[in-house]
């Protein structure tokens, strides 16, 4: 009885202990405490006026690793011949921030133009800052920030874009407990928490495994009792025991099981984009029976 309890308290303490895998890096600290969902799912544009770039720059200062985000985004729109990137930035920054029904919403926006020397010409990219994450990371001893960023980039150097609304929330409502209702600890690595994921899962995994081996031994121990009667208070005993531990691991499984709902439910995950289609007045010439004017047409 005392190794069945502790086995079982063994696989429900992987629970709360998170095991990363450690390497030759070592993050010092970061921006937020999870990676946003960009990284992996970079949002599509609703309009082929822009597309969005997603550009990795590094630094001895966080400012120097955003100023090489700026490179990286030239590179990324195939001006590899650019020595000098940034001949002039006009940039202004607005951050709108706000809780709609209890949910955190954030909003950055950093349009300007940036002008680049190609073969003594310049060209004028039109680039909308979206979102940005950094890492202060060790390796060697040696401290380097990397920031990621996120831009919506115009197509065209002359046309106007059409950029998107691009807000963030770290609400998933449904999502998450849906696929933990199917697999404990899906909707935990849908929302980014991958380690809690995995460990949900595997506790889950070990739990009914438990069940399964304890019922098979109790029912071992039940045909022995018919089959050596001599013996029946002893594997009586033996089989009362495996009963008690797999009940144990039943409520364990169903404890699992019920949390992993809840924290699906309930816990914010790694921000996710939320992109609305831009809406805009336009207005064009008209001809009528008797002159001219102007008509209002809505894009949306």
């Amino acid at each position: 009885m005392n190794r069945g309890l502790l086995i079982l308290c063994f696989f429900v303490a992987i629970i709360f202990y998170p095991v990363a895998a450690q390497g030759g890096e070592k993050i010092l600290s970061r921006s937020e405490k999870m990676k946003p969902r960009w990284l992996s799912h970079k949002p599509v544009p609703t309009n082929p006026s822009f597309v969005y770039v997603d550009v990795l720059g590094r630094g001895q200062t966080l400012e120097a690793a955003q100023a090489d985000c700026f490179a990286q985004l030239a590179q990324n729109e195939d001006l590899k011949s650019t020595v000098d990137v940034s001949v002039d930035r006009n940039l202004s920054k607005e951050v709108d921030q706000q809780r709609v029904n209890g949910v955190f919403m954030e909003q950055i926006h950093t349009q300007g133009q940036i002008v680049f020397e190609v073969k003594g010409k310049q060209v004028a990219l039109t680039a909308n800052l979206i979102d940005q994450y950094w890492e202060l990371v060790a390796v060697g001893g040696v401290t380097e920030y990397r920031c990621r960023r996120l831009y919506a980039v115009a197509v065209s150097p002359t046309l106007p874009p059409l950029f998107d609304h691009v807000s963030f929330s770290c609400k998933y409502g449904m999502r998450g407990m849906l696929r933990s209702l199917v697999i404990p600890g899906w909707g935990q690595m849908y929302k980014g928490s991958i380690v809690k994921g995995i460990s949900i899962l595997s506790a889950e995994a070990v739990a009914v495994s438990g069940i399964l081996v304890s019922e098979n031994l109790r029912a071992s121990y039940v045909k022995k009792m018919k089959e050596q009667p001599q013996f029946l208070k002893t594997y009586n005993a033996k089989a009362d025991n495996w009963e008690n531990i797999r009940n144990g691991f039943i409520g364990v499984a169903a404890a699992i099981y019920v949390y992993n709902l809840v924290d699906a439910l309930v816990t914010d995950g790694a921000k996710r984009t939320i992109v609305k289609k831009n809406t805009a007045f336009k207005f064009a010439p008209v001809a009528f029976e008797n002159g001219v004017g102007l008509s209002a047409v809505y894009e949306f």
